[in-house]
């Protein structure tokens, strides 16, 4: 009995090709049918990062639940093979230290930094007591920012008023701010938005620290308004945090620019109704190269202005980085007529 014959990988034909990259456009990274986060940037534009299976946000907008569940995945993944160790390691690595961050949200008081000097230490140090600034009396959290604001404005670039300007306004604003986040995690973590913590915080913001620790032995003494019972928090690793340690400066390094450039937003974009010129042909061009999944939907179109709409909407997407305005209009014509 002969053998079956072995079936070789790749396309059989031209036209096979052509009709696999004709239909696989639709679900390109920018096509009508490809999935995306979705989530609105700060500059107007969505989201476009791809999200993980069986999620509908990426991995930075997704949170907690859904940073748990893509490391169970990676887990399975290192089980398995997919994921390597190296890669499982800078992944906890960052989970430790993110874990660090959000704590600080809370307590500003926990241990913990994320960057190391080193050998160069005495530098920070020094350059820190020519501002008449002691780092020992700051918090953890404080001190951290003030390390990297410090490398930031002295090591990636030499801009001492800058760096003035951090430690004569922002840094006392910002240990204000935490010392006051410290004092009132001491007193029990009540939430803000209970009735308790709605009194609490208002004797505190009103009459002190010390006014709102009497409040709350006030109640511990009548047993009323206990703090309320909330989970253990648990990181989604336990390990250490590696804090990160300088390496040389490469030559056009993103660390050697100003700090809060601006924001590059897209311009208004005007209102139009049809493109000038609008020939049947130009039509059928630009419907061809979006493929099929925009002429299915382009069929259930019926008005004759929201035709043009359409076709003046889908040009201006197959333009070279078209404006924000652009993409919510064909999110929105997207949403309108897929569901036909």
């Amino acid at each position: 009995m002969p053998s079956p014959p072995q079936l070789q990988p790749g396309f059989k034909s031209d036209a096979q090709r052509e009709n696999f990259l004709e239909a696989s456009r639709d679900h390109q990274r920018g096509g009508a049918l490809a999935r995306n986060c979705g989530v609105i940037l700060r500059d107007g534009t969505p989201c476009r990062r791809l999200p993980p299976k069986s999620e509908a946000r990426c991995r930075v907008h997704g949170g907690p639940h859904s940073a748990r569940r893509f490391r169970m995945r990676q887990i399975e993944g290192l089980r398995t093979g997919r994921v390597t160790p190296a890669e499982f390691a800078r992944a906890e690595a960052r989970r430790a230290r993110n874990a660090l961050l959000d704590r600080w949200k809370i307590d500003p008081t926990q241990a913990g930094a994320t960057i190391d000097f080193g050998a160069n230490e005495w530098r920070f140090i020094e350059a820190t007591q020519r501002r008449n600034v002691d780092v020992r009396a700051l918090l953890p959290a404080i001190v951290d920012w003030l390390r990297w604001r410090w490398h930031r404005l002295q090591i990636d670039r030499q801009d001492d008023r800058a760096w003035m300007r951090t430690c004569r306004e922002d840094l006392p604003r910002r240990a204000s701010k935490a010392h006051a986040l410290a004092q009132w995690a001491s007193l029990g973590r009540y939430r803000r938005a209970g009735q308790a913590g709605r009194t609490l915080a208002l004797v505190f913001e009103r009459d002190g620290y010390e006014a709102a620790q009497r409040l709350v032995s006030e109640w511990q003494a009548q047993g009323i308004n206990p703090p309320p019972k909330q989970r253990p928090w648990r990181p989604l690793t336990h390990l250490p945090v590696r804090p990160w340690t300088p390496s040389k400066l490469q030559a056009g390094s993103k660390r050697q620019q100003p700090d809060n450039l601006p924001r590059k937003r897209p311009k208004p974009m005007k209102k139009f109704s049809h493109l000038p010129d609008l020939t049947p042909e130009l039509a059928g061009k630009v419907l061809r190269e979006a493929g099929r999944a925009a002429i299915a939907m382009y069929q259930n179109v019926v008005s004759p202005t929201e035709q043009c709409r359409f076709i003046a909407t889908l040009y201006m997407i197959q333009q070279d980085d078209p404006p924000a305005e652009v993409w919510h209009e064909w999110l929105e014509l997207v949403r309108r007529y897929r569901s036909h």
